[in-house]
């Protein structure tokens, strides 16, 4: 009997697996054998990640790139809110921070359910730097960890802006445009507001900026504010009124954090 014989059925058909390979399997073989390497593994055809680790599936990315992938994948969706933070290298949380401890404290271990954040009193004490160095904490969180879509969401919602800054958008908005310009939309919109030297802007009766976004973010619960200001809480209810500041987590019965720096 040839080796043909062995290696067919009665019916004549080769039996698959014996013989002399064919077609895939014989190419890989033959390269095998050429390089001088081990005769592959026909089992299963092995599948390679990007960065060149073997895979079960193709088109799969394997445990280390699939996380980076992750991690790419959300900083894409945040990156909005990392572009609305001024690029202060000292803005960072830790031992060289500029800010009060009383300050880096605050914005450490706050809380959504704490209500909304002010940092009032004396210029110098680092108020707009720690509540930066806060906003960055909360982004590397989203970055790195698993979060709930609820929490994914507040970050990217993150916005900082300056009272008068949004006054200037608005007196140059054109009129006749509907609506307001497009930075005051935006810190309206924000899950978190960092609303950073809230008294210094002009008087403007017209556009009446920090009361008229206190007043709608208020009309939102998920909303949260932080606010830094050189007044004290006395003299913030002198100028926006008592129910601003209340709505702004300042005053009696407010909802919200407040540190004074002496």
């Amino acid at each position: 009997m040839t080796p043909d014989d062995k290696d067919s059925d009665p019916n004549g058909e080769r039996r698959r697996g014996q013989g002399a390979p064919t077609g895939l399997a014989a190419a890989l073989r033959s390269i095998a054998g050429l390089r001088g390497l081990p005769s592959p593994c026909l089992d299963r055809l092995c599948h390679r990640c990007q960065c060149g680790s073997e895979v079960q599936n193709r088109g799969k990315s394997c445990p280390s790139c699939s996380a980076l992938s992750t991690r790419d994948l959300r900083r894409m969706v945040l990156a909005r809110a990392w572009r609305s933070l001024p690029d202060w290298p000292h803005a960072e949380l830790g031992p060289g921070c500029p800010a009060r401890p009383s300050l880096v404290a605050a914005v450490s271990t706050w809380s959504r359910g704490l209500g909304g954040l002010a940092l009032l009193g004396r210029t110098g004490a680092g108020k707009s730097t720690a509540i930066v160095a806060g906003a960055r904490r909360i982004l590397r969180v989203a970055e790195h960890r698993s979060l709930t879509a609820s929490e994914m969401a507040f970050a990217i919602g993150i916005r900082w802006a300056r009272p008068a800054d949004l006054v200037a958008a608005c007196q140059s908005h054109p009129l006749g445009s509907r609506g307001d310009p497009p930075a005051y939309r935006a810190a309206e919109r924000a899950t978190l507001l960092l609303l950073d030297e809230v008294g210094y802007e002009p008087d403007d009766p017209r556009h009446r900026v920090v009361a008229r976004l206190m007043e709608q973010r208020y009309d939102r619960p998920e909303a949260r504010t932080w606010i830094t200001s050189g007044l004290t809480p006395a003299g913030f209810v002198a100028r926006y009124g008592s129910a601003v500041a209340r709505k702004a987590g300042i005053g009696d019965g407010a909802r919200g954090v407040v540190v004074e720096v002496e």
